[in-house]
């Protein structure tokens, strides 16, 4: 991959994963909005009572990281989600 474009794959990767969750929420009747992953999942297990498999919830999590850093480069207050070091860098 050339320079940046693991930051667009990340991007666009996150957006079709929001629309295909988005799509199910139609399906179901519901509305939907946002853009984390993990909320909407967490709201089709809350609202449609629909059981959502482990592995999904861990792969809308480490895409909900990517995401964040992917479009907004300081979009977490206190470093990457998931890293191990605190704090912006200056």
């Amino acid at each position: 991959m050339t320079c940046g474009t693991n930051e667009w794959a990340c991007f666009s990767s996150q957006q079709a994963a929001g629309k295909a969750l988005k799509a199910v929420y139609l399906s179901l009747g519901m509305e939907a909005w946002g853009h984390d992953l993990t909320n909407l999942l967490r709201g089709l297990r809350e609202l449609a009572g629909l059981r959502i498999h482990r592995r999904l919830r861990e792969c809308a999590a480490e895409l909900d990281k990517h995401y964040v850093i992917s479009r907004y480069s300081n979009g977490f207050a206190e470093g990457r989600r998931g890293s191990t070091t605190r704090g912006r860098t200056p």
